[in-house]
């Protein structure tokens, strides 16, 4: 099979109780990866249930997407879970959208007309997520319409989109963090966001396979 490696930043996906949720390779030891604490599409925290199965995919690049089977458990007060031995690594068709953080332009309006510009704290194929000073500009179920400027090398490229609010959040400082998802996206048009998260995968990767929020 191919060669199958786990590095510090790397972003896995995990599904549990047929709910999905994101997370981050913090530390790679021969016999555990350290995670950081897996956060819903919405920005909800998983509610773990140590020794229970999970399933964890993960992207490969130019070889696709993996998965494997594993189980959370705290080391020394740190979120762990095996690593996987090769012949426990399967190849899959399954499409999750790997959320990265980057930090891009968006502009968006709301159905009643008003507009605004954000920088984004995120993004996936599915949808993005953002910081807004003003949390009673959006609402939970509302749909939106906007621009991305997607960095795509050597220049940049607006990509229009419509979204749906499905969540937000009151952080500490006063800023909501507001999370999209995409709706009614072209494929041909979701595809370059997919991109640009799989080229971002490995800027980060590059910094020194060092990479935490």
């Amino acid at each position: 099979m191919e060669i199958v490696e786990f590095w510090d930043g790397q972003l896995l996906v995990i599904e549990y109780e047929e709910n999905t949720y994101f997370t981050q390779i913090l530390k790679v030891t021969e016999n555990f990866l350290s995670v950081q604490y897996p956060l819903s599409k919405s920005g909800v925290r998983m509610n773990i249930d140590y020794g229970k199965r999970i399933h964890v995919y993960f992207h490969m690049m130019g070889q696709g997407m993996y998965e494997f089977a594993s189980t959370l458990t705290l080391l020394e007060n740190q979120l762990s879970m095996l690593t996987p031995r090769p012949e426990e690594i399967k190849r899959t068709e399954k499409r999750n959208y790997f959320r990265v953080p980057a930090a891009l332009a968006v502009a968006i309006e709301t159905e009643e007309g008003k507009k605004a510009r954000f920088t984004t704290e995120d993004v996936s194929g599915g949808g993005m997520a953002f910081f807004a000073k003003n949390h009673d500009l959006f609402q939970v179920g509302e749909k939106i319409k906007g621009s991305l400027l997607v960095a795509h090398h050597p220049e940049a490229k607006d990509i229009s989109f419509q979204g749906k609010i499905v969540n937000v959040i009151q952080e500490k400082d006063k800023f909501s963090r507001i999370s999209v998802e995409f709706i009614d996206m072209k494929e041909h048009v979701r595809r370059e966001i997919i991109s640009y998260c799989i080229r971002r995968q490995i800027d980060i990767r590059n910094k020194g396979k060092g990479f935490q929020r």
